[in-house]
């Protein structure tokens, strides 16, 4: 099974179904996963919908064209804001669950955004409240409207490492790494990553850690988990978004007489599905001296996190894709209720 799940351009699962590899997979709490599916907490509507998507039959647009219920496998919410907007309609993506949960279809990209923020404010809190007694960490970036320019002059690691002298460093990394292009046209999406440094996009949080003379800067993904290497996906994305950042923070380390700092990036990945690779998780824990007792606590706190958000993006699909005639046709329901109808 290992080496099928590793083969390129599968057409076919590793198991006997798509579902039964992803429930098969290995350290993903999976565990976690069945006690939420079987908690009498958790409204039997939202179990349901979590049940469409392993199982790959949640009605999103591609699968109801597969069962010639839709003409088209196109995503329509994509359809109406273009339309809304004036622009062509040309080259629609597909409707399916991983677009849908994603910002890459604008109508959901506030949910989304919204899903993944609260995964990761639950997380970010769980990381400060638990930390071990010696630990001496400041974070920063609990205030997600500030840039990156403005938090880190705010701070007292501008006084250690000083923002002038890390833009100047990103600059001459940029440009060595252009150079060695040779000429190439750049990537649109490497040019939004470089804006990490010299723009509005950042990190989720930073940590100064003063005692081990450390600079940790964290990522959360939130990414679809439908394949066997999301976790991979979702850090490779994040290693290239951050890339610049780290080399220039190591840059400005090695010439000033501070002793031996480091920087280094601690990046989250958590499937929408509620997938967390164990292993990954305790280890991030353990390098942000995160108390051990804590660590699978934290982990279910975190896998509930997802598959609620999960659902709040799915009823966001729901509600849009309904539009404004059904929500009034049946405002005396219950939002479940609604649901319910409308899938």
């Amino acid at each position: 099974m290992t080496q099928l799940q590793e083969a390129e351009n599968r057409t076919s699962p590793a198991a006997t179904t798509w579902a039964a590899e992803f429930l098969l997979r290995p350290g993903e709490s999976r565990e976690i996963l069945g006690q939420w599916m079987s908690s009498s907490a958790i409204h039997e509507n939202k179990q349901r919908r979590a049940t469409q998507i392993i199982t790959g039959s949640f009605p999103c647009g591609k699968w109801l064209h597969k069962l010639y219920s839709h003409v088209s496998p196109f995503c329509e919410l994509c359809r109406r804001e273009r339309e809304a907007s004036g622009c062509t309609t040309d080259n629609l993506p597909l409707e399916t669950v991983a677009h849908i949960q994603s910002a890459g279809c604008k109508a959901q990209k506030e949910s989304v955004t919204h899903a993944h923020n609260s995964c990761w404010k639950f997380l970010l809190r769980s990381i400060m409240e638990h930390g071990e007694a010696e630990r001496d960490f400041l974070f920063l970036g609990e205030d997600k409207d500030k840039q990156l320019t403005t938090l880190w002059r705010d701070t007292e690691i501008e006084h250690l490492f000083p923002w002038t002298e890390v833009e100047e460093a990103a600059r001459s990394i940029m440009s060595g790494e252009q150079e060695d292009a040779d000429g190439e046209p750049t990537d649109a999406q490497d040019d939004a990553y470089a804006d990490t440094v010299f723009g509005r996009r950042r990190p989720d949080a930073l940590i100064l850690d003063k005692a081990g003379k450390n600079i940790f800067v964290l990522e959360f993904k939130r990414t679809s988990d439908q394949r066997s290497d999301y976790r991979e996906r979702g850090e490779a994305r994040a290693a290239k978004q951050h890339d610049v950042l780290v080399k220039s923070l190591l840059t400005v380390m090695r010439k000033r007489p501070l002793g031996t700092w480091n920087a280094k990036l601690i990046t989250f990945v958590g499937g929408t599905c509620g997938s967390v690779n164990e292993t990954a998780f305790r280890n991030n824990l353990k390098e942000l001296q995160v108390l051990g007792r804590m660590h699978d606590i934290i982990r279910k706190g975190l896998v509930y996190e997802l598959l609620s958000a999960q659902d709040k993006v799915l009823c966001s699909y729901y509600a849009q894709r309904g539009g404004r005639q059904s929500q009034v046709r049946h405002q005396g329901m219950s939002l479940d209720d609604l649901l319910t109808k409308l899938s």
